[in-house]
């Protein structure tokens, strides 16, 4: 058994505590927003719901999107990917897209891949009351696999700050655990790959990786690097260093995800090819000609967004949102980390620190230059990546320094709540802000180790 999480009881007395106080306060969340529906007794025109949706973005998906797909299977003899998809984003609001389903007895739009779907069924199958279930046990399974990752590499003390950090992030909390929003299966799934990726089970790597592509479609975005990363390693240490040799590794992971995410896929993929494929688009495509109008409340946001609502000109927005709207941007991102994972390799610095800092910058970037936008809790997929990051780079700060630990942790906190309670149309740039400073540290750690090892030659 590769993989075995760490048992509750084995937990010292602070993380349970701390554990049971995440729970509660996602409970509490939970309780509030989809028993009492607090958001719904608002006035869609009221000025608190404005701020509400213009802010926090206390999106009701759960109740309306999960149950109702439930409901529509379960009822109406409903199937997804077998109608045509609608396109929510011309209508003027979410209450006007509602009206045209209930008026012309039409069915909610279903856009995510097919575990997903299984996902909402199966519990729904005892009681639609249920459905919240796997959504919340993902997140909540999220701190032990951090503990275990980061215990498997750095030991006790590093393990427990990544599970204290993961448990009471704030973003998590409320958007994965509270909200019930999707993104706690990608999240969960994705850091499994990574941690098999770090103890070279690559094969088991690449079947998590296919996991999470079928909860999630945006994880497409690091199918490239991984398989890059996972080939370049399996051959690391063959006498064989052929390029066929490479092929052949490059051509074995890329099966593996193509057979996991085709048998996935079926028989949706295989009865209706097209209305599959385009589902899970949500209607994304290359444009040289983009329209630039304010967004309402319930539609994902680019980075440059609030230039809109500044009255910026077209031929501005033009500029600055061209690598989103035509995905080179995404493009130029993929080519950009897969020649940084060939450069480590050839100078042979190429291991699991490195390959972590390369997801970093593919997820915090792809988000950024996202054609669709994104939503504030898309960036729930990025915390674990934070932790583990700062674990990695810093983990003898946080293993001997308490003080500075707990000083870290305050301030991912804190950073957590401003990026959930500033608007929505400002706190992308934040995120621009995070990545920059992450490559930036990035950067100063690599010339501080160059300097080092040219220092400890010229002793030698």
């Amino acid at each position: 058994m590769y993989f075995q999480l760490i048992k509750f009881r084995e937990l010292n007395r602070r993380l349970v505590i701390i554990y049971l106080l995440s729970f509660c306060i996602q409970t509490f969340v939970i309780i509030i927003i989809h028993i009492y529906n607090w958001t719904s007794q608002e006035s869609i025109n009221s000025s608190w719901f404005n701020l509400l949706m213009n802010t926090v973005e206390p999106y009701s998906d759960y109740k309306f999107w999960y149950q109702g797909f439930a409901e529509q299977f379960l009822y109406d003899d409903w199937l997804p990917y077998m109608q045509q998809i609608e396109d929510p984003s011309k209508y003027k609001n979410i209450l006007e897209y509602i009206l045209n389903i209930i008026i012309g007895n039409r069915n909610l739009n279903f856009i995510y891949p097919p575990f997903f779907f299984y996902s909402i069924i199966i519990p729904s199958l005892i009681s639609i009351d249920l459905v919240f279930l796997p959504l919340l046990l993902a997140n909540l399974l999220l701190p032990f696999v951090i503990y275990k990752f980061l215990d498997n590499i750095y030991g006790k003390n590093v393990a427990e700050w990544g599970f204290m950090a993961t448990a009471l992030s704030p973003i998590s909390i409320f958007y994965n655990g509270g909200l019930l929003l999707n993104t706690s299966y990608i999240t969960l799934f994705f850091t499994i790959a990574l941690y098999f990726t770090s103890i070279n089970r690559f094969s088991l790597a690449t079947v998590f990786l296919s996991i999470s592509i079928l909860f999630k479609q945006t994880v497409v975005f690091f199918v490239l690097p991984f398989l890059v990363y996972v080939t370049l390693q399996y051959w690391k240490n063959k006498n064989d260093k052929k390029i066929i040799s490479y092929f052949k590794g490059f051509i074995k992971y890329s099966g593996i995800i193509f057979v996991i995410t085709f048998l996935g896929s079926l028989p949706w993929i295989i009865i209706n090819p097209k209305n599959y494929i385009e589902s899970l688009l949500a209607e994304q495509s290359i444009t040289f000609n983009p329209e630039f109008s304010d967004l309402a409340y319930n539609f994902p946001v680019q980075w440059y967004s609030f230039l809109i609502r500044l009255g910026a000109p077209y031929w501005l927005l033009y500029i600055l949102g061209f690598l989103t709207f035509t995905y080179i941007g995404i493009m130029l991102i993929e080519i950009i980390v897969v020649l940084l994972l060939y450069k480590c390799y050839k100078k042979n610095t190429l291991n699991i620190i490195k390959f972590l800092d390369v997801i970093v910058y593919t997820a915090f970037l792809t988000h950024l230059f996202f054609p669709r936008g994104v939503y504030k809790y898309y960036f729930t997929f990025h915390i674990p990546l934070i932790i583990l990051w700062l674990c990695f780079h810093f983990n003898d700060i946080i293993s001997s320094d308490r003080s500075k630990g707990s000083k870290w942790m305050l301030i991912f906190i804190l950073v957590s709540l401003v990026i959930i309670v500033i608007p929505r149309l400002y706190y992308l740039i934040i995120i621009w802000g995070i990545i920059v400073l992450i490559i930036r540290t990035n950067l100063n750690l690599r010339r501080e180790q160059i300097s080092l090892e040219i220092n400890n030659s010229s002793i030698s």
